[in-house]
């Protein structure tokens, strides 16, 4: 069965948002329908313990362009992203969070902007009051920069929207770790950022920890970027060579301890740059696992 492909696709990763699906279908329902009738809607369930499932499948038998995809377990907000984005068939496919920070009344912005030309077009969160240069998010991603040497605008997340062309790049990176933002910068593209409202949490609270950020931090350096072990052998080669150049003014021991000390930072930032490399070319296990979808996997769009 073939049917003609929707102009649209939201993909909204969800987790532990019970109360909060109703409200998203119906204002993400009131924003699209202003652009276009030809949407769809795809909610990826990612291994929640309350009955969001429940919720998404409630909703997908009301309205037929809400589709559902119920992962296995809790795989992480950007692995669901991924099985949202293969599964989305639109021409524009908008991202978003389902915690409605990620306001649906922006998406018009979004896409109204692309159509000037831009293929990627990322929302940048207004400030509502002016940051403290130390505040922690802020202080993360500067860190966070200067360790893999990509830069990371704390300002900008997941919400934007991306052209079917832009898309079909994503979907040929493939990686144990999906961190969604590290892959929209890879893939390049024509883009731009536009500023957005960004609202606070109606209920509950966000579900990444500073747990989950240092992980996070982690499987940034170690998958997409290996300055942290270049930095590490640099050092190791500095500590190493001063301790030769000015071994005048150490006692034996402080010679020892820095010569050998910069040869264990040289061979851990050795040692790291070849890890990295072996990960970036192995593949162990898929991102995600699909559990249940709601939707008809036999009909066919005629892209």
């Amino acid at each position: 069965m073939k049917k003609d492909p929707p102009h649209l696709s939201i993909v909204s990763p969800v987790y532990q948002a019970e109360d909060l699906i109703d409200e998203l279908v119906e204002r993400l329902i009131a924003q699209l329908s202003g652009i276009s009738s030809a949407f769809e809607i795809i909610l990826i369930d990612d291994g929640s313990k309350d009955k969001s499932w429940e919720k998404i499948e409630e909703h997908c038998k009301k309205e037929a362009r809400v589709q559902g995809i119920k992962l296995s377990r809790n795989f992480g907000q950007h692995s669901a992203i991924a099985a949202g984005i293969e599964a989305s068939c639109g021409d524009w496919v908008i991202v978003m969070d389902c915690d409605l920070q990620d306001r649906p009344e922006e998406i018009p912005s979004l896409y109204w902007k692309s159509q000037e030309g831009y293929e990627i077009v990322l929302a940048q969160r207004k400030q509502q009051e002016k940051p403290h240069f130390f505040c922690a998010s802020r202080l993360f991603y500067r860190i966070l920069s200067f360790l893999s040497g990509v830069k990371w605008d704390s300002e900008v997340g997941n919400f934007g929207i991306y052209h079917r062309t832009a898309i079909q790049l994503m979907l040929q990176v493939q990686s144990n770790f999906p961190y969604f933002p590290a892959i929209v910068n890879w893939v390049g593209c024509n883009r731009t950022s536009i500023p957005v409202s960004h609202a606070k949490r109606p209920k509950g609270t966000s579900s990444y920890t500073l747990a989950k950020k240092l992980n996070l931090a982690s499987i940034i350096l170690v998958f997409y970027s290996e300055r942290l072990f270049k930095f590490l052998a640099i050092l190791g080669v500095f500590f190493t060579v001063s301790s030769i150049l000015f071994y005048w003014k150490f006692s034996p021991t402080a010679l020892l301890l820095s010569f050998f000390s910069g040869l264990i930072l040289f061979s851990m930032g050795t040692l790291g740059l070849c890890i990295g490399k072996v990960l970036r070319n192995i593949k162990i296990n898929p991102p995600y696992l699909v559990q249940k979808r709601t939707y008809d996997t036999n009909v066919h769009y005629s892209l």
